[in-house]
């Protein structure tokens, strides 16, 4: 029986593997219709790979055992280093030495608290004061004085003399004006004014030479004078004098160069002028009928002067002197008339003084 299993088993096996070569050959085979150039033999099948199983890792933890007991403290005395050898071949240590025990801080009491001295006691500190040679002063550090004011607002009384006679009178107007007066920091300043000027110069019983003052003489009187009044028979032109008025507006602007700086400290001060300005005049006399009558001059004038100033912070008192030099406007009438005539009520040309005394108000 099991020799007949065994005769089955191998007859079995041998025909499977002929069927299994013999596929194997037709498989290799191309087919007839197919040229052996284009034969591609099949893929082999795909691999399928299983992942490995998972593992599972136990992590071990550190048991850490209770804290280390803590030092000991050291002890009082720390033996030396050995040095030295001694007899024998032992080291010597000697005993370390103990400092001294010090006692612990005072009591408090005023006016100060400090330790007890040890034995050592610190001498005191002595300076020794320089002699004494003046006020000291920081030429670098010392802060720069307060400005001034830079604003004056003021009036003023002011007489002008002019180098001319009117009925035998030199010619003095007198009057009063406003002035301004800005002032900057250092030693500059701007000064503008306005004079309202007059003066009255009745008809004299003096004799007066033609063109020597401004007037005619006229007929003798009996006791041998002459009048301001000319006579029938005078020749060439003449105004008829009578009682002459002149009233004149002064408008000037100056340029003022002041000696010291100016600071609030600062109360007396010195200063120069120059500049110019335009004076209209307005006289009043008798024209060649005897008739009253107005006439109106325009003179441009240059001045140079000097003055001084004393200011008490917010006010000043100011006084100046100023040559004055005055040129005749003859453009249009009444001035036209006197062209080439001497002893006009306006000379062409003509040079004075002005002096002024002014109260200003600093702002």
């Amino acid at each position: 029986m099991r020799l007949a299993l065994l005769s089955l088993f191998f007859g079995v096996m041998g025909t499977s593997g002929l069927a299994y070569a013999q596929a194997e050959a037709i498989d290799e085979v191309p087919p007839p219709d197919v040229p052996p150039s284009a034969y591609v033999p099949a893929p082999p099948p795909p691999q399928v790979y299983a992942p490995p199983p998972a593992q599972r890792v136990q992590v071990q933890r550190r048991v850490y055992g209770a804290y280390p007991a803590r030092r000991a403290a050291p002890p009082a005395t720390r033996p030396w280093y050995p040095n030295r050898y001694q007899a024998g071949g032992n080291y010597s240590y000697p005993s370390y030495p103990t400092y001294p025990a010090y006692p612990g801080p005072g009591a408090y009491a005023r006016p100060g608290y400090g330790y007890p001295r040890l034995g050592y006691s610190v001498p005191p500190y002595q300076y020794a004061r320089p002699a004494h040679q003046g006020a000291l002063t920081c030429q670098l550090c010392r802060r720069p004085e307060r400005r001034g004011p830079v604003l004056g607002l003021g009036v003023r009384y002011s007489a002008l003399g002019v180098r001319q006679q009117i009925n035998g009178r030199n010619v003095a107007l007198k009057g009063w004006g406003a002035v301004l007066r800005l002032r900057g920091r250092n030693h500059l300043a701007f000064e503008l004014s306005l004079d309202f000027l007059g003066g009255n110069f009745p008809a004299g019983a003096q004799p007066v030479a033609n063109g020597g003052g401004g007037t005619a003489a006229g007929p003798a009187n009996p006791d041998g004078t002459t009048t301001g009044r000319p006579g029938p028979s005078q020749d060439g032109p003449y105004f008829h004098v009578g009682d002459v008025g002149r009233q004149s507006r002064v408008i000037s602007a100056s340029l003022m160069a002041y000696l010291l700086r100016n600071t609030r400290s600062r109360i007396f001060n010195l200063y120069f002028l120059a500049g110019g300005g335009y004076i209209s005049s307005t006289l009043a006399l008798d024209n060649q009928y005897g008739r009253r009558v107005r006439q109106n001059f325009g003179e441009y004038e240059g001045h140079v002067g000097v003055g001084m100033e004393l200011k008490f912070r917010w006010f000043a008192i100011d006084a100046n002197v100023r040559a004055i030099g005055m040129l005749r406007n003859n453009r249009g009438a009444p001035a036209s008339y006197y062209a080439g005539v001497d002893g006009a009520p306006v000379n062409p040309r003509s040079f004075g003084y002005q002096g002024t005394i002014s109260g200003l108000l600093w702002f």
